[in-house]
């Protein structure tokens, strides 16, 4: 629904979306890949929407450790039960203490609904409420017993996404006029 949603935010770009993009340069759609992959019993294929929520200001250490990381969840689910919830962008110190930062992540917000950055006593909350869920509901993702499509549905059933998942923009796209607005 997410993937669907944000083709259809990116093909009704409004007027403002527009000259914002002739201003601030183009604003390009999400980098999304659709892997088209057999259902467990191999009875149908479906496709699967990959959304790639790296950016470039990340850098290359970044996106390999992440990518690591979500591989050995995935190893280690086949064993073991792994709670891998994706959470929603935070204004932990650690990212509000650059202040280019601090004001794109003020301008998202103020300029590109559905984004939404969380405070983190609530980001805290809502992953410790998502472990308890992965760790006391057999019906969880996390849970191995449970037979997942695609092996990154792990990181989808309880991915809190911040609105990026529907958003119909790159995150590196939209920066220049997110610094821009988050100024005032």
């Amino acid at each position: 629904a997410a993937y669907e949603n944000q083709k259809s935010r990116f093909s009704k770009k409004g007027l403002r979306d527009s000259a914002l993009s002739r201003v601030f340069g183009p604003f390009k759609p999400q980098n999304v890949t659709v892997v088209n992959h057999k259902e467990s019993n191999g009875e149908k294929e479906i496709a699967l929407p990959v959304f790639s929520g790296l950016s470039n200001t990340q850098g290359s250490s970044y996106a390999l450790a992440k990518q690591i990381q979500n591989w050995r969840c995935q190893i280690a689910r086949e064993e073991c039960l792994v709670s891998a919830n994706i959470t929603p962008g935070c204004k932990t110190d650690s990212v509000m203490h650059v202040p280019m930062v601090r004001k794109a992540l003020k301008g998202q917000e103020r300029m590109f609904p559905p984004l939404k950055v969380f405070e983190p006593d609530y980001c805290s909350d809502l992953m410790a409420g998502l472990l308890i869920y992965d760790l006391c509901c057999p019906e969880s993702p996390a849970n191995p017993s449970i037979t997942l499509d695609n092996p990154t549905q792990l990181f989808e059933s309880n991915g809190v996404h911040g609105g990026m998942w529907r958003f119909p923009y790159s995150m590196d796209s939209i920066g220049r006029a997110s610094y821009f607005f988050g100024m005032f």
